[in-house]
Parts: structure tokens; C-alpha cells; sequence
């Protein structure tokens, strides 16, 4: 299963990356051609879809790395088993706001179903919308892997204080 997840958070940097790079020169592209009076209608749209993709993965990305913008200058102060309910209860209250994301992004991914984008009819607005729910999951399963490693490591007790050097992240 770990192997599994591997798997998937690789694919899911790639996209992110390649979404980012591609998202980025269609924005340029669409830029330097409305100069010279030659507008690529759909480049907005398209950009948009790229994007949205790009920070719901880049998000899951922040928090299974702990790169998440944190302020820790009381945290640290505090003793490791005090940390270690601090971190579980901001994770807990994330994981609340995912699930409410999960839940609304469904109800407007299935709203928005029948609205196209503006200059590419063809394609279902849905699209992006379900970047929402999806993403959601993701750090769904991230944030639950946050709470369970909390929990797996070495008992509060065996914790030194200088095991908890300031690194930006929690415990």
C-alpha cells in the first residue's frame, strides 16, 4: 500500500508541475499574440483549468511535507506531549474544513455540470469545479497520515526537547 501512495504522490507532482509550466506559457503565449492583435480566446479558460489542478495538488504536496506557513513561536515553548495535542487538534480542524470542501465541491461540481466554459463550449465547466472534491480527498488521506504518525512515533515521554528543533513544521 505505502508503495501505492508513492506512486500516486509522484504522478500527482508531475501533473502539478507540468500543469504549473503549461498554465504559465499559455498565459505568456496568449499575452505576447493579443499584442500583436491576434487573441487566443480560450488560453483564459484553459489557464484557469491548469491552475485550479495545480493548487489543490500543490496543497496536498504542502501538507504531507509540512510545508503548510505555520506561526510556532509559542509552540515550541510548550512541552512535547502539549505539542503533540496542539498539532492533532489544528490537524483535526483542517481535516473539518476538507471534509466541508469534499462535501461543497461535490454540490458544485454537480451544479455546474451543465455550464460551459465561455470560449470552449464544448467542454463541461464541471472540469475545474471537480478539482475541489478531488483535491479535497487527497489531503484528506494526507491529514488523516499527519494525525496516525503523531501516534506511531516514540512515546511523549521518551522525547528529548531537543528533538523538536525549529524546522517549521509540527511534531
Amino acid at each position: 500500500m505505502k508503495k501505492v501512495f508513492e506512486f500516486i504522490n509522484k504522478i500527482e507532482m508531475f501533473i502539478a508541475a507540468l500543469f504549473l509550466v503549461v498554465a504559465t506559457l499559455i498565459t505568456f503565449i496568449a499575452a505576447v499574440t493579443r499584442v500583436f492583435n491576434y487573441p487566443i480566446n480560450w488560453a483564459i479558460d484553459m489557464s484557469l483549468f491548469l491552475w485550479a489542478w495545480c493548487i489543490f495538488f500543490g496543497a496536498d504536496f504542502a501538507i504531507r511535507n509540512d510545508k503548510l506557513v505555520s506561526f510556532d513561536l509559542v509552540l515550541y515553548k510548550l512541552s512535547p506531549r502539549i505539542r503533540k495535542v496542539y498539532s492533532t487538534i489544528l490537524y483535526l480542524i483542517i481535516l473539518a474544513f476538507l471534509v466541508a470542501l469534499l462535501v461543497y465541491g461535490s454540490i458544485l461540481t454537480y451544479t455546474t455540470r451543465v455550464r460551459p466554459f465561455q470560449s470552449i463550449p464544448a467542454i463541461s465547466y464541471s472540469w475545474i469545479t471537480i478539482s475541489l472534491p478531488i483535491g479535497a480527498l487527497l489531503m484528506i488521506r494526507s491529514v488523516i497520515g499527519k494525525i496516525i504518525g503523531f501516534y506511531k512515533k516514540k512515546p511523549v515521554e521518551e522525547i528529548k526537547e531537543n528533538d523538536y528543533e525549529h524546522r517549521g513544521e509540527p511534531l
